[in-house]
Formats: structure tokens, sequence, C-alpha cells
């Protein structure tokens, strides 16, 4: 039988890392002795606009940084002064990312152990009858359980909860049932490497004569910023 997660943000949240929007845009705003690129106190004043509003401070999340760079766009007539600022942003918020994922190098033992039992026995938090459908529905299938992951968070926690190399994992058996950790795929790219950070489309771009600009929709438009760096993975969800 094949599983597949979907792991979020609210994962590394609970593993102590500090990866809300918020924590970012405390980040961000710290860099005082930073030289910004022309333009880029446009986004800082739009980012304070949500942080201010005391109805919001705890319902910030990571997609009203990517709309806002979809609704600033309209304060901007060149488009490589406002490329400059969503590269320079991005690049930010990949170190920061990076940081906090570096803050973790070691996990408890009991907590690997842990995180291992939830990933090849899911039917421990479903209710009885729940329980017995998916049972059922396992057992008229193979003895062996391939398990997936899709993470929308980029860091490397999972890898490093499992030590996940590049190749499949065998985790340990669910009484006759072998259980192995097929894959764990980052959709939204890698601290280490590239992130996708954007709107989902064209028309979230307030600034209609971006719009036509294939430069700046390759780096601001998520679905377009994954083809430019030839990655297949968001077309895998």
């Amino acid at each position: 039988m094949n599983i597949t997660y979907l792991i979020g943000n609210g994962f590394d949240l609970s593993i102590g890392l500090n990866t809300r929007y918020s924590d970012f845009y405390t980040y961000y705003l710290s860099l005082k002795e930073k030289k910004y690129p022309k333009g880029s106190e446009i986004i800082v004043k739009e980012l304070q606009k949500y942080l201010d509003n005391p109805d919001k401070q705890k319902d910030i999340l990571w997609r009203d940084l990517e709309r806002a760079l979809g609704k600033i766009s309209s304060e901007f007539e060149n488009p490589e002064e406002f490329e400059n600022v969503i590269l320079d942003l991005n690049e930010e918020l990949r170190k920061y990312i990076e940081m906090q994922d570096n803050t973790k190098k070691a996990f408890q033992d009991e907590l690997c152990d842990l995180f291992k039992r939830d990933l090849i026995n899911p039917y421990q938090y479903l209710t009885p009858a729940e329980r017995v459908l998916l049972m059922n529905f396992r057992n008229k299938r193979s003895n062996r359980q391939s398990i997936s992951i899709i993470s929308f968070n980029y860091t490397r926690t999972i890898e490093k909860l499992v030590q996940f190399k590049s190749k499949p994992l065998v985790l340990p058996k669910t009484g006759t049932y072998d259980n192995t950790l097929e894959d764990i795929r980052h959709i939204h790219g890698m601290c280490s490497s590239t992130i996708l950070m954007g709107v989902d489309n064209e028309n979230q771009i307030a600034n209609e004569n971006f719009r036509k600009n294939e430069d700046l929709l390759d780096i601001l438009v998520k679905p377009k910023s994954n083809e430019a760096i030839g990655s297949e993975e968001e077309k895998a969800v």
C-alpha cells in the first residue's frame, strides 16, 4: 500500500524552529545596516501594515507576504527595480530559514523513534471505525507499505529526523508488513539551494505591465519559477 504524507510549517514549529512569517519579518527589519535595493522600503512599509494591525498579529501567514509582493508591484515603474527587491527578499528568506534549519543539528533519539513510528502506523490516530476500514483496505493489498512525504517547508528537519539520504530508507516492520520511506519531496525548494516564493498566477500582480515581463514572471510566479529552475516537483501535487 502507498502512503503519502503532506507536511507543512506546523511541523517545524512543533520542534522549536522560528519559521513563522512574523519571525522572518522581525529578522528582515533588523538588518538596519543592510543596503536595500532601491524601492525596497515599499516592501517594509507594506509588511508593517500587517504586523501593526493587532487583529492580524496572531494570524499572519506566509501567503500574506506573497500576496503583498503582487500588490505593491503597482508602486513600481521599472521592472528591474522590482525584480531586485524580490531577489533580495528571496535571498534573505533563504538565509534566514537556513539559519533556523541549522539550529537543530541533532534530535533526541526518542523524537526520531516517535516520528518513525507515526510514519508507519497512521492508524493509531484514527477512530476505531476508521481504523478498521483502513486496515481492511491495506490487508487486501501486498504486505508492504511504501511511504512518501511531500513537504511544503524549506527546511531539512524531516531528513534529519529519519536520517534520510538519497536512497529509500527501510523502516521498522509493522507486524508482518515491511515499511519503506521512498521519497521526501520539497515542492517549494530547500534553503540549501533554491526556494520558491511568490504569487500563484499573473492575475495577482497588480501592475498589469509587469504581467507581460517574462523575466519578472520567472521569479515572481511560482509555477513559472519552478519551470525556470528546472524543477518538476510542483507538478507532482
